[in-house]
């Protein structure tokens, strides 16, 4: 009998250490504190966590919407655990988390544990290291950097090889191919690599009249936390490796301008202080973006251009403005273009239903 106590017990203090091996044990106050703790298992890369905590934070975790929220925040998109109340205490506890591999590739390489990677996560890792050794000097610079060669490199579209993971950096840096999952992804894995704080968010964005599933990315630039959709800022061709164009419109956006076409969860803004409006100094000064309520106000803004070096002007109008005006044989927007001081040819594209018009390299 005593054998056995000892043989119980002993199993009883290793399955303490392996816990403690991939789990946090520590008690939670509330829900920043909850998500400061997530986000230091993410960097971790720990395969559980379990947190005691009080009611509120109990609740919280329970609430649906916070805890998509809060994962996909962290770069975790599964999990299996559960919520223990046991008397006048409360447990939060993970046994298993499945991370974004952008995620779990950066938490790897960075606590030294690169050799658990799978061929095609360490294949994704040097593809990675790569870009981000081209990007030089300051968070600004580097961010650009990334941001445009991921644009050159990867095209939006389904993955149709063995593999199938368009949804992570995996598929988007390896093949090329990618959804707003893996262009995401592959921004936080690049980013991070190269210095700069990125986080993902999960949220809504609106194709045409109506809102679908979409995400994108937060950086924190000069103190700033902006928005980057890397996704609808790709606007090349279809052929892989041919995506030589891109566009800023989504690049280092305020919640104002990013509100007008996309929507996330409230929370976000309890675990970063988000910009508020579009901060000029972190937009590319080649890139001009204004929004206009009438086409005569387009016109000013395209003609105090004249004296500038821009190499792309976004101007947003009202969608109704932009259908009538590109109706049948587009005369309206041909006509609208030879009343600024645009010099012919004019390369001007435009989305009938956001109200947006582009005008490429524009010559005076």
């Amino acid at each position: 009998m005593r054998l056995l106590r000892l043989v119980c017990a002993g199993i009883v203090a290793l399955m303490m250490v392996l816990q403690a091996c991939c789990a946090s044990a520590e008690t939670v106050g509330n829900l920043q504190e909850l998500a400061e703790a997530i986000l230091a298992c993410a960097e971790n890369g720990d395969a559980g966590f379990s947190f005691t905590c009080n009611q509120s934070v109990y609740d919280g975790w329970a609430d649906d919407e916070y805890r998509s929220g809060l994962l996909c925040f962290a770069g975790i998109v599964g999990y299996e655990g559960s919520r223990i109340q046991n008397g006048g205490g409360w447990r939060i506890d993970t046994e298993w988390l499945d991370y974004m591999a952008g995620t779990k590739i950066w938490a790897y390489y960075q606590t030294g544990r690169s050799e658990l990677l799978g061929e095609r996560e360490w294949d994704t890792l040097a593809a990675a290291l790569e870009i981000a050794a081209g990007a030089e000097g300051s968070a600004l610079e580097r961010e650009r950097y990334i941001h445009d060669e991921l644009c050159r490199r990867i095209r939006y579209g389904n993955d149709d090889s063995e593999h199938n993971d368009d949804d992570c950096a995996v598929g988007a840096l390896l093949n090329g191919v990618a959804n707003c999952d893996g262009y995401s992804d592959a921004f936080f894995l690049v980013g991070r690599l190269a210095g700069l704080e990125v986080r993902y968010i999960n949220g809504t964005g609106r194709s045409g009249t109506e809102y679908g599933p979409h995400m994108w990315n937060l950086v924190r630039i000069r103190r700033q936390w902006v928005m980057v959709d890397l996704t609808w800022d790709d606007n090349g061709t279809d052929e892989q490796g041919e995506g030589q164009d891109c566009t800023w419109l989504w690049y280092n956006r305020g919640t104002e301008t990013m509100a007008l076409d996309h929507w996330w969860p409230e929370t976000v803004g309890e675990w970063v202080i988000l910009c508020e409006r579009d901060w000029p100094e972190l937009l590319p000064e080649d890139f001009a973006y204004a929004v206009a309520a009438t086409l005569e106000e387009a016109a000013a803004v395209v003609d105090g251009l004249e004296a500038s070096a821009v190499r792309e002007i976004a101007l947003r109008l009202p969608p109704e403005v932009v259908r009538h005006m590109t109706d049948g044989d587009q005369e309206g927007l041909q006509e609208w273009i030879l009343g600024t001081s645009l010099a012919p040819p004019v390369y001007c594209s435009y989305d009938r239903e956001s109200g947006l018009l582009f005008i490429k390299n524009p010559q005076y």
